[in-house]
């Protein structure tokens, strides 16, 4: 018991447990042996004395041990004088008897019999040989078993049990109760924990039976919401001066327009409401667009990729509404080179595009320190980075206005962060490029490991202005925001700054019969110009805007078909032009349904413009997004009595309509039926209930004065928590560097007298300088959106030959032109072979070297199970301490693994623990075993191996590499996979160890763990070349509930399962 740490109140382990349970039960005979001797020696006081002699043995079996037990002075009524208690070890059944010696003092008269108290079928005789009185056993005895002989005299059935107790002590035993009755009768008792099972295995019965087929959650939106003011009372900070700076541009005087979505309209709103004062515009000057004469205000001289830049700005003033509009256009050839039509350039991988960015917010921040404006209105991520630029005695608080955080100005092709602590050439090129110093880049520019602008942005607000100042154009977008984006954490809140727009013509005062009669008006009209079939009773579902994945265009292409089959009064107009991949795919996907359903289906891939009188013929305006921000398509519909059908996320679902909940994001399946749901729910809505919604939407209201308010709040917030700080200046240079200060910059290394550099080095950095001034791209190059809309009009070409009626999503077709793209770059033959498929599922092979990783990395929890196993006496440390030690290394070698993994590359760490598991679960076991014959080397062993567990995170982390496809329900089906493979894989560790193979299990291991490891030295590039970035977990800590209770859940499983990972005491408590 002490060896084993098992409690010696047996006895409390009583019925009907016993009955329940598979190894001991009632017709367990060690059970039974163990009940018949605690009652034989509670009855027997000989039992219980100090005072024992061995009996000798005169002849017969040397395998059994037997000694006497006796009383000194023995007093009559005590029971038994003396008892012999005999235990026999031996493989077979013994047919012969033994003879044992009596010893002096006892008195047993010749032929007296004595009783196995346990088998009272076995007498034991007394006989006399030579006057000398001996103990004769019976022969026939059990191979192994215990026996008690007491004289006959002395003894009583211990009813209802086999065996026989002493009848001066059987009076004072508890009642024995018939097992065999409590264990028929006695299941009642375990009613509560029959229920609980119960009431457990029902509830997940209802639970699985309920979700067999995921639910829709829509909601009917009958209501408009208007935006709501400020809640903070009292005298606000007021600006007087403000200064913005924009892309997009707008200059009534001029007839100067140029947009490309929802902030031109934002900027037209600014320069009508803006409040009362200065407001500065800062706009780049296109090519294509007529300016007129401009006054030329002066020079600013810029660095831009170590080369020096010259851009004129002119300047040109007016005045509406006690609002002075200065603008100020800035002239340049990278300027000068982009359209109306296409005014951001991209992508940003290019040089030219980050030299474009640098030169932009170079240029805003010369002019913001020349006109000292009270605050800086930032404009999403395009100036974020101009605050960088100015010095700290010049700096003015600056607001940030979120009007698309999907577009961040990320370059999303290579990781930034250090690899193996040092800083990697393309962030040291970045600095060139912008002008900017490593530690700037590092720290304002650097999110989750790619280089991202909209970061400089918000880390500026919170670090002078502790987070105040960062600002969403509708209300539930920055909460969103805020709960989903990592970026936002640490921020206070993101102000509601909702936009604004004109009323509705009557005010919403038009009756619902007046509705019907425009709506009949302008259906003909709006039929008759897209050529649509003269029909009064059809309904027209409509879309107008920018063909982009944001927008969900290709889900409406993709549901098209099916609406336009089985509602026969439906017709559809699309417009607008693709302006990416997915409005691409969403064009492909739509030109052959023309001919198919002719007079019903109109669409237009060009700029479109649709009178406002002809949109009131609209019966549905497809509001789909995956992201949107305000919103202004489902107002400008709304407010002409056209309800919106499409997703609740963002700023949608402010106006009248039908909106489906996004359950999950990033499974385009699930998101595909609940818009169809919608879209059926909608079209089948009663007259009534629909003209209500529609009248209801020609109600809503947006006023400028809530808008106008709510931006003076945010420069009111901005000027009061603006604090300069006292960082250094980022910029590198001012005017133009010479060669060996742009060589410095970008070189990884320098020369010293403690480290000598070769040539080759020299050379190498030459070449860098070199490849400056040959404007040489340094970044990987994403594949065209041109190219990629061939393929996939190839690939779709392909699978309408091969007659496969089922269309791939446009996600899924990109993810697989990136791994084709991917696999092309790859030369090395082993590592092509590992971006394959795997058993031909959406899984790489790499995926399946990671996971076979997972599921043989319990080799430490084994080794702590067969050091628990081993009953070396030389080790006095307790389970207890064992435990606590493995995963003292366990949380030790956490914190390890992940230090190391932001600096070194995955496929490394993964090989190293690889590594790792050979040594210790295969070599250092072989070693003798005279070197773990105390507690410190098993103790630190043990500590080692608990490190070494803790790596199995590595590939769980690194086996969603480039592939988190489908959402978390794939997520948490692949987890659930390795976790049972994991734990079958331990089990049978366990199994072999304790069936003695363990030297199976070693070679199992040594063959799977040296594969891998030569596998993952081959493993792709993004596996190599990138290390795991920052993951602001400690800011999400205190942000997120969810990661309290994540922690919360790890703790109480790791409790729960402790038991369970006990394995021997847990069956020799058995």
């Amino acid at each position: 018991q002490a060896q084993r740490h098992i409690g010696r109140s047996l006895m409390a382990a009583n019925g009907p447990h016993w009955c329940e349970d598979p190894l001991v039960d009632r017709n367990n005979s060690i059970y039974h042996l163990t009940r018949a001797l605690i009652r034989i020696r509670r009855s027997c006081s000989a039992l219980r004395t100090d005072t024992e002699l061995p009996a000798e043995l005169v002849s017969g079996d040397r395998n059994e041990v037997a000694y006497w037990k006796y009383h000194e002075t023995y007093v009559p009524g005590q029971g038994p004088h003396a008892m012999l208690v005999v235990l026999k070890f031996q493989a077979v059944p013994d047919k012969g008897s033994s003879l044992y010696a009596l010893p002096e003092g006892l008195d047993f008269d010749e032929g007296q019999a004595l009783v196995d108290l346990l088998n009272p079928a076995r007498m034991a005789m007394v006989v006399s040989k030579d006057n000398v009185k001996r103990l004769l056993l019976p022969a026939e005895m059990p191979e192994a078993h215990a026996a008690i002989f007491a004289p006959n005299g002395d003894l009583v059935a211990d009813e209802p049990g086999f065996w026989m107790v002493c009848s001066d002590g059987a009076g004072s035993l508890p009642p024995l109760q018939d097992m065999a009755a409590v264990c028929e009768t006695g299941a009642g008792r375990l009613i509560l924990t029959w229920g609980g099972f119960s009431f457990a295995l029902l509830v997940m019965l209802v639970v699985f039976i309920s979700n067999w087929r995921s639910s829709i959650y829509l909601s009917v939106v009958k209501e408009a919401t208007q935006p709501s003011g400020p809640a903070r009372p009292g005298p606000r900070k007021e600006a007087q001066h403000v200064l913005t700076a924009a892309i997009e541009h707008t200059i009534p005087d001029r007839g100067v327009k140029v947009s490309a979505g929802g902030l031109g309209k934002v900027l037209d709103q600014m320069l009508k409401e803006h409040p009362k004062g200065t407001l500065s515009l800062v706009h780049p000057k296109f090519g294509d667009v007529d300016y007129g004469d401009l006054e030329k205000y002066k020079e600013l001289q810029v660095v831009v990729d170590g080369k020096p830049q010259t851009v004129v700005v002119y300047t040109l003033s007016s005045e509406l509404s006690g609002v002075q509009r200065n603008w100020y256009l800035l002239d340049h050839e990278f300027f000068e080179e982009r359209s109306k039509r296409q005014p951001y350039p991209s992508p940003m991988t290019t040089l030219r595009t980050l030299r474009y960015f640098s030169l932009w917010n170079q240029a805003v921040a010369h002019l913001i320190q020349d006109l000292q404006p009270d605050v800086y209105h930032c404009m999403d991520y395009h100036a974020a980075l101009a605050p960088l630029y100015i010095p700290k005695e010049c700096r003015v608080p600056v607001i940030l206005v979120l009007h698309n955080a999907d577009y961040m100005g990320i370059v999303e092709t290579d990781f930034i962060n250090n690899r193996f602590w040092q800083t990697v050439p393309a962030l040291r090129r970045l600095g060139v490029v912008f002008n900017l110093k490593k530690s700037a880049i590092r720290k304002y520019m650097t999110f989750e490991g790619r280089f991202n602008m909209l970061k400089a942005g918000v880390a500026y607000i919170k670090e002078v202005q502790a987070g105040h100042g960062v600002c969403a154009v509708s209300a539930n977008y920055g909460v969103e925001l805020k709960r989903e984006r990592a970026l936002f954490n640490g921020l206070p809140c993101i102000m509601a700054l909702d936009n604004a727009t004109d009323p509705a013509e009557d005010q919403g005062n038009t009756g619902i019969d007046t509705l019907k009669k425009q709506r009949f008006q302008a259906k003909e009209a709006l039929q008759a110009h897209c050529g649509l079939d003269q029909n009064p009773e059809a309904k027209i579902l409509i879309f107008i805007g920018r063909w982009v994945k944001q927008k969900g265009v290709d889900h409406i292409a993709m549901i098209t078909p099916s609406l336009l089959r089985s509602h026969p009064e439906v017709q559809i107009v699309l417009a607008g032009p693709p302006d990416d991949a997915c409005g691409l795919y969403a064009e492909e996907l739509l030109a052959p349904l023309g001919p198919r359903f002719p007079g019903r289906l109109f669409v237009c891939t060009e700029f479109f413009a649709l009178p406002a009188e002809l949109r009131r013929g609209a019966h549905l305006c497809f509001a789909p997004s995956c992201s949107e921000p305000f919103g202004y398509v489902d107002v400008e519909f709304g407010l002409l009595g056209v309800p919106s059908v499409g997703c609740a996320i963002g700023g949608l679902g402010k106006m009248p309509g039908v909106y489906f909940r996004q359950q999950n994001a990033d499974s385009s399946r699930m998101l595909l039926d609940a818009f169809l749901c919608s879209v059926d729910y909608a079209l089948d809505m009663p007259d009534a209930d629909y003209w209500e919604m529609a009248h209801a939407a020609t109600k809503a209201t947006f006023p400028f004065d809530t808008w106008r308010e709510n931006l003076t709040e945010a420069y009111s917030q901005a000027i009061t928590h603006f604090k300069p700080g006292k960082t250094e200046e980022f910029t590198l240079w001012h005017t133009s560097p010479a060669a060996d200060k742009i060589r410095s910059e970008i070189s990884h290394r320098t020369k010293s007298r403690f480290r000598r550099m070769s040539a080759a080095s020299r050379m190498a950095q030459q070449m860098q300088v070199l490849d400056i001034k040959d404007d040489t791209e340094f970044l990987t190059q994403t594949v065209t959106e041109r190219r990629v809309h061939d393929i996939m009009r190839d690939v779709m070409a392909q699978d309408m030959q091969r007659g496969k009626s089922k269309v791939k999503d446009a996600e899924t077709l990109q993810r697989n032109i990136c791994l084709a793209q991917q696999r092309m770059t790859e030369r090395n033959h082993v590592t092509q072979w590992l971006m394959k498929p795997f058993a031909r599922t959406k899984y790489l092979r790499i995926h399946a070297v990671i996971a076979l990783c997972y599921i043989i990395s319990p080799c430490g929890d084994t080794t702590l199970k067969a050091i628990a196993e081993s009953e070396d006496s030389s080790v006095s440390l307790t389970d207890d301490v064992w435990h606590e030690i493995f995963y003292g290394g366990v949380a030790v070698g956490s914190l390890l693994w992940l230090g190391l993994s932001r600096a070194v590359p995955p496929n490394l760490l993964m090989a190293s623990s690889q590594l790792a598991t050979v040594l210790f679960a295969v070599l250092v076991p072989s070693l003798p075993e005279s070197l773990f014959a105390n507690n410190a080397a098993v103790s630190s062993f043990l500590a080692l191996n608990g490190v070494l567990s803790a790596s199995r995170l590595l590939f769980i982390i690194w086996n969603f590499n480039e592939d988190f496809h489908g959402g978390f329900q794939v997520a948490c089906k692949r987890i659930g996979i390795l976790e049972s493979l994991r734990t079958a894989s331990g089990m049978l560790a366990v199994i072999l160890s304790y069936g003695g193979m363990e030297y199976l299990y070693r070679q199992i291991i040594l063959v799977v763990s040296l594969s891998t490891l030569i596998l993952l030295f081959k493993a792709p590039h993004c596996y190599c070349a990138y290390s795991l970035p920052s993951t602001g977990y400690l800011e999400g800590l205190l942000e997120h509930k969810s990661f309290w209770l994540l922690l919360l859940s790890e703790m109480l499983n790791k409790l729960a399962s402790y038991t369970s990972q006990t394995y021997y005491d847990w069956w020799s408590l058995n």
